[in-house]
Order: structure tokens, then sequence, then C-alpha cells
């Protein structure tokens, strides 16, 4: 046999290569998938969306990139963890992946309101996570916005410094008199939550059964960890 003789991989059984795949990164199969028909049937097998992360780069993940990696299989995408995002990137996730079921964020340099807006539904979105040293400038408005996008969310945690106000927030949980799934909810801000506002928030979120207040200043920083 000739020792340098060559071997199709996709001669291997379909079980073996899947599992191959599985081991590459979004990125990989992305590339991988330009090669071959053949390559591109296995990179876009719904498992190998269904939990995916995108790990930190030099630069925030632009619109174009995550567009270009994930448009073919967003759909199938049901876990997403992205590292270093901005607010076109946030808000393309948040548009192109229907049957998002959790988002982890980490990392952003900024992150404003318009990040989390728009009209598109996410009907199966349960859990939200929010991680960063930097501002996140989301305020009363884009979140309510956000919980009419996702009626069925139950964890909303922002470990960011945020512009969230208490009582605008409240009142407006309370006047657009959604039916709130929040069970766990937990926000870093600059404004302290007083305890009408904290009732107001229990009565908009039946459910609740955990908060997490956290207040920031340029010299402290004070938790206030509540089970309801």
């Amino acid at each position: 046999m000739n020792m340098y003789s060559t071997y199709n991989i996709l001669n291997l059984p379909l079980e073996l290569l899947c599992n191959i795949f599985a081991t590459l990164s979004p990125q990989d199969l992305y590339q991988l998938r330009q090669t071959s028909r053949a390559c591109a049937l296995l990179a876009d097998h719904p498992t190998l969306w269904r939990s995916t992360v995108l790990s930190s780069t030099s630069q925030p993940w632009s619109q174009l990139q995550l567009r270009r990696i994930l448009s073919t299989n967003a759909k199938h995408i049901r876990h997403l963890r992205v590292y270093n995002v901005r607010d076109d990137s946030l808000r393309y996730i948040l548009t192109a992946c229907p049957n998002l079921r959790s988002l982890y964020i980490h990392g952003w340099s900024t992150l404003s309101s318009h990040s989390i807006a728009g009209t598109s539904i996410l009907p199966y979105l349960e859990k939200i996570t929010l991680i960063s040293s930097h501002h996140a400038s989301l305020d009363a408005g884009s979140v309510v916005g956000l919980l009419k996008r996702a009626p069925g969310l139950q964890e909303l945690h922002a470990r960011c410094p945020t512009a969230l106000r208490s009582q605008p927030f409240t009142s407006s949980l309370m006047a657009s008199k959604l039916l709130i799934r929040l069970q766990s909810f937990e926000i870093y801000s600059d404004t302290h939550w007083y305890d009408q506002e904290k009732r107001n928030l229990t009565k908009a979120c039946a459910r609740l059964s955990r908060c997490k207040f956290l207040y920031y200043r340029e010299d402290a920083i004070k938790s206030n960890e509540q089970l309801i």
C-alpha cells in the first residue's frame, strides 16, 4: 500500500464525522461548509448549532460577521454564548434567532438600548444574562419592550452597570398589563430600589421568586438580595 495515498475523511461513519465536527467552532464550520457540498451538509447539521459559542476576539463581533457565520443555521440555535459584542451584533442575534432559549452575553465597550430594540417575537426565550464591567445604557422602555418580545422570559440577569431606573421601570411594567413570567431578576443600577418599587415589581411579576438589586456609585457597591 502506498504510504502517501490519501483517504477521504468523508468516508468515515456519519456518527464519527458528527463527533469530529462537533469539536469545531462556528467559524471553522463556516469555513468548512465552503469547501464542498458534502461538507456543507455535515456542517449544517442542526445538532451542531443548538448550543453555540462565539469566543472573544480582539474586536467586538459585528453584525456582518455574525450574519456571515450564523445566518444559514440561526434557526437551529437554542443556546448562544457570545463574548465581546456591540449594539448591531446583539440586535442581529435577537432578530435572527427565533428559536433561542437562552442567551449569554459577556463583554462590550458600549451597549445602548438600541441593542435590544426590535419587533420580532422571541417566543421560546427563557433566560438572558448580560455580564460586563462596562456600562449598558438600558432604560425602562427598552427592557419592557424586550419583555413584550419575549413573553416566556423567566430569568433576566443584568450583571453590569445600567441606566435602568426603578420608578419608571415598575410604572411601565404595571401600565403595560403584560403577563410577565419572570421568576428571577437581577439588576445593577446607580439608583436605589426602594420598598415601594420592589412591591410594584412583585405586583407586575406575580411569579417572581428571586430579586437581586445591586447599587453602585464611584466609591462603593452595595448589594441587596431579596427572596420573595
